[in-house]
């Protein structure tokens, strides 16, 4: 696991990491901008129906 942390005078973007999970192990890791979070996450979803997927919001330096 990657710790991102904001140095003085840097301003945080907002990124969203989405894991999809196969029972209680992680087989998909993928982190992006919202835009993009969400179109992968609708074809992951099309794509593996059956198991849980999360979304989270992840504190990025820009």
């Amino acid at each position: 696991m990657k710790l991102l942390m904001t140095a003085p005078g840097e301003r945080e973007c907002e990124l969203r990491r989405i894991q999809l999970w196969l029972g209680d192990h992680l087989i998909s890791d993928w982190i992006g901008d919202p835009g993009h979070a969400s179109r992968y996450e609708a074809a992951m979803r099309r794509l593996f129906r059956a198991l849980r997927m999360t979304n989270e919001s992840v504190a990025h330096n820009s």
